[in-house]
């Protein structure tokens, strides 16, 4: 079961960073982050959740489509582009785990951020 969000300012600013920085890492070589982000990007683009349903179907062959284009796009341009797919397409469904501590940043609630950054 998922909880919509109603948190501060600055949890969904610390989310949104995180994601930032996933974009950074990525552009820096981090190939687990570029995977992350191509699937990330992939599973919102092949399912459909705009009946803001979590769970929602996800269309294999377009999916499978959609990690090629979206590593093909990250490589050559970047992954900026898909990092502010991921946040507008997250915070339009704004759904997050039960109790609130991480949002979801897939339509299926299996790739996860938390509100609050962790301190280094």
């Amino acid at each position: 079961m998922a909880w919509s969000w109603s948190h501060t300012d600055a949890a969904y600013a610390a989310v949104e960073e995180q994601l930032k920085n996933k974009a950074d890492d990525a552009n820096n070589g981090d190939e687990d982050t570029c995977l992350w982000l191509i699937t990330v990007w992939s599973e919102w683009v092949a399912s459909d959740w705009q009946d803001e349903l979590i769970m929602a179907d996800l269309d294999l062959r377009k999916y499978e489509r959609c990690l090629v284009r979206a590593k093909r796009q990250g490589e050559s341009l970047g992954y900026e582009k898909l990092t502010k797919d991921i946040w507008e397409w997250t915070s339009e469904l704004a759904a997050c785990t039960n109790g609130g501590h991480e949002a979801y940043l897939c339509p299926h609630g299996c790739h996860l951020l938390p509100f609050i950054a962790e301190v280094e």
